[in-house]
């Protein structure tokens, strides 16, 4: 459901991180948001990815493994750090901060440019899929 115009975004304006300011909403998942989260010294972007209190699933540290023994692997997004924190409705959340890498996710750029979709496109995207399979392993 989205914000009323009049209705404040729970996690804008918030700090984290060593002077990372909670900016604008990027995107939004299954269990969480997406926001870029900014530092002006020295100037930074992060991804913060923001997960309400009651949306984390028993066991969720066990993927933040799986990315942290990924690190390195090309296409696999670098994770920074995570913690805990309260909104501005005194809600407890959690958040990751990833590398911030601006553009459109995969399922959006697909329904932009369907003309782009051709056989090398879907190639390159096979490769990069077993690649990091095959690291996985």
């Amino acid at each position: 459901m989205p914000l009323d115009k009049n209705e404040r975004d729970p996690y804008v304006g918030l700090q984290i991180e060593d002077d990372y300011v909670i900016k604008e909403k990027v995107n939004k998942g299954k269990i969480g948001v997406v926001y870029k989260a900014e530092r002006s010294n020295p100037k930074d972007v992060l991804a913060c990815k923001i997960i309400p209190e009651g949306k984390l699933k028993t066991g969720w540290q066990a993927e933040l493994n799986k990315i942290l023994r990924l690190r390195g692997i090309s296409h696999v997004v670098p994770y920074h750090t995570h913690g805990s924190k309260h909104d501005h409705n005194s809600r407890q959340f959690t958040y990751i901060l990833f590398d911030y890498i601006p553009g459109n996710n995969l399922k959006d750029f697909i329904k932009d440019s369907p003309a782009l979709l051709n056989i090398a496109f879907i190639e390159k995207i096979a490769k990069t899929v077993l690649t990091v399979l095959y690291a996985c392993q």
